[in-house]
């Protein structure tokens, strides 16, 4: 039986954090290097003073570089610590040493941080973040040391990209820190509308009643990422027993024959059908809606964009955690296999039967729309999945 697998959030889950990390309200970044890498970092910590521009910014740099950080404004305080000698060629590599400095910067930061973030691409600063007081750590790839905490946030090395007959290809360093320091306001800054919202229009058609009504997404680009029909029903009546929802139907032509069976197995009067409609009426279709249960496609994305509580079931298709949706308000569940991602269209391929995709229930994508309902009703705490289990994207590599 396949393990399920509830994923949530934003752009970016912070392991062991909840949906949404607490505000940052005090960051620690860390540039220990030398002149050209400073220059090099600049932009980044641009990015991460505009991602949090209420946040207290402390700097720990090399003491040459402090004039300019303060010249910069890009920060709040500075802490200097000359953790390399002005030449390279001085540079003591031993392991021993290089411990010494890293519990020696430590031990210069006696303050708590809500963020610590390394702005070097090597592993000899970064351990430096495992020993500061620090709800969460975001750097590049660095030895695990035991006893320790490890990083919260890892954005992978990029010194060589291509694989087979592709020539190996890397990104500029300074290209580099701008993705760590452009991940991190993803994981942890405070969300900003998504950009689908200007698309939004007035004149767009609205269902007929003037109930709340619930969207049920039934198409999918692909078969094999469609939920059955009979799941979407009994959802269907549930949703409109237990908070009186009208239910409206959505999907492209290739979906007119399932959505009027679906329509079928509903109460009379409590169903509507908006089929093949353009994509310029969607946007201010969906953003009505209280709730949207969807297969994995590109209308889970669209309401999740919105804001939409939206509950997606996945198939294996793909990676779960690549192509969930992303939204404060939105959840992905599927079964975790050892055969995904796949990459088969039609479900008579799946030589078990799409077991990714039918370990999810209907009562699963109930509960999963009880608990975003009640939180966007009540601002409750971000959601977690059954159990008080974060929605940690690692748990589907397990």
């Amino acid at each position: 039986m396949p393990e399920l697998v509830w994923l949530g959030g934003t752009v970016m889950d912070v392991p062991g954090a909840d949906t949404r990390p607490a505000p940052i309200r005090r960051l620690a970044v860390l540039k220990l290097d030398h002149i050209g890498d400073f220059i090099l970092g600049m932009r980044a910590m641009r990015l991460l003073r505009e991602g949090f521009p209420d946040a207290h910014i402390t700097l720990v740099c090399a003491g040459w570089a402090a004039d300019w950080a303060r010249q910069s404004g890009l920060v709040d305080s500075i802490v200097p610590f000359d953790f390399f000698p002005a030449l390279m060629r001085e540079w003591d590599r031993s392991p021993e040493r290089i411990r010494q400095l890293q519990d020696a910067v430590a031990a210069s930061l006696p303050d708590s941080y809500d963020l610590a973030v390394d702005l070097r691409y090597g592993d000899d600063t970064t351990p430096v973040l495992y020993r500061m007081r620090t709800r969460y750590r975001a750097g590049f790839p660095a030895p695990i040391e035991p006893g320790l905490p490890h990083l919260d946030l890892i954005v992978p090395y990029s010194q060589a990209i291509g694989t087979g007959e592709l020539r190996a290809r890397s990104l500029q360093a300074e290209l580099r820190l701008q993705m760590l320091a452009a991940t991190v306001v993803a994981a942890f800054g405070t969300p900003q509308p998504h950009p689908i919202r200007a698309c939004l229009a007035d004149s767009s058609p609205r269902p007929a009643s003037t109930r709340q009504f619930a969207l049920l997404s039934i198409g999918a680009g692909t078969a094999i990422r469609n939920w059955p029909v009979e799941h979407y029903a009994e959802v269907g009546h549930a949703l409109i027993e237990r908070h009186d929802f009208d239910i409206v139907i959505l999907g492209g032509k290739a979906e007119q024959q399932n959505a009027e069976r679906l329509s079928t197995l509903l109460p009379e009067g409590r169903v509507q059908l908006m089929m093949g409609r353009s994509l310029a009426e969607l946007p201010q279709l969906v953003v009505g809606a209280s709730l949207c249960v969807s297969n994995d496609t590109g209308m889970s994305h669209l309401c999740a964009a919105l804001d939409v509580p939206t509950v997606v079931v996945l198939s294996g298709q793909d990676r779960m955690e690549v192509w969930r949706p992303a939204g404060i308000n939105a959840v992905a569940i599927g079964g975790w296999t050892p055969c995904q991602p796949c990459g088969l269209k039609e479900p008579g391929e799946c030589r078990w039967g799409v077991p990714c995709l039918h370990a999810v229930t209907p009562a699963h994508v109930l509960e999963a729309s009880e608990r975003l309902l009640s939180r966007v009703r009540n601002r409750a705490a971000p959601m977690t999945a059954p159990g008080g289990v974060s929605n940690d994207p690692t748990n589907i590599l397990a």
